[in-house]
């Protein structure tokens, strides 16, 4: 249990590393959560398949400090910007 929790909290504090997403290319790693840097608008945001998780939700503005997870086992590979920019967890 006691891995379980560190892990845990290694993720949370950012231990698995970080990348600030800013501009309009398409950066690419294996990110499991963002974090809103400033006010937001993705153009895309593609998961381990592929699949396009913006055109599942819908384009929209993120606010400042929105936090999107993705469950365990998934991860973003790709995620693009229209404005604004985000804070990328590894997984």
């Amino acid at each position: 249990m006691q891995e379980v929790f560190s892990k845990t909290i290694d993720y949370t504090a950012g231990l698995t590393g970080s990348t600030m997403i800013f501009g309009t290319s398409a950066i690419v790693g294996a990110f499991q959560s963002f974090i809103v840097n400033s006010d937001a608008v993705i153009a895309a945001a593609l998961d381990e398949n592929g699949t396009d998780i913006v055109s599942i939700f819908g384009s929209q503005t993120l606010k400042q400090g929105a936090y999107w997870v993705l469950p365990k086992g998934k991860y973003f590979k790709s995620i693009t910007l229209t404005s604004g920019s985000l804070i990328a967890y590894g997984i």
